[in-house]
């Protein structure tokens, strides 16, 4: 079987995300503990005690960047389709959880084109308006002039979507790209 490496934006980005955090996380905690056991316990020297506890700090960074993954979710395959089936030509990215200094914020479809930026938010405990004010400020700092808006429904997402061709591929794809430096 082959492996596939999901870059940041990609559908099924979150699953292997948590995948991946959570065995780096294991992987770093048996290493501690096969440390800290055998150093400290069978040698007796402090010295393997103190390193297993620096190593503390590299398994906290895997362990917090999971939880805070964990509540989220992408959307289903179905859906997923649906939106590739009938968007137009701009840029699309999927399961994105994206940063602000206040929030930690999932959009499950982000899509780009020459006017606006369309983002599909399924979980419905989120801010929407904040979300769109964020990302619209954030692109508009970067000079670029889309307006955000938000969708609890997918297929209001989709109406928004749906034949919208663009001419600015490219910049589309870039801000994607800037976007997606948010992401955590």
């Amino acid at each position: 079987m082959e492996r596939i490496a999901l870059d940041k934006g990609t559908y099924g980005y979150i699953r292997h995300y948590k995948k991946k955090k959570l065995l780096y996380t294991c992987i770093l905690l048996l290493i501690l503990l096969a440390i800290f056991i055998i150093g400290y316990k069978v040698y007796q020297r402090k010295v393997y005690a103190i390193i297993s506890v620096v190593l503390i700090l590299p398994m906290a960074k895997y362990a917090v960047a999971f939880l805070i993954a964990l509540p989220f979710k992408s959307i289903g395959k179905e859906d997923y389709y649906d939106i590739e089936n009938k968007k137009g030509n701009g840029a699309t990215a999927y399961d994105c959880i994206l940063s602000s200094g206040e929030k930690i914020m999932n959009v499950d479809c982000m899509y780009v084109d020459d006017k606006n930026i369309s983002l599909l938010i399924t979980k419905s405990k989120q801010d929407l308006e904040y979300i769109a004010k964020y990302i619209q400020e954030y692109c508009e700092g970067r000079l670029y002039s889309r307006k955000a808006k938000a969708y609890l429904d997918k297929d209001k997402f989709i109406d928004a979507i749906k034949g919208n061709n663009s001419q600015k591929k490219d910049e589309n794809s870039e801000i994607v790209s800037e976007i997606l430096m948010l992401h955590i």
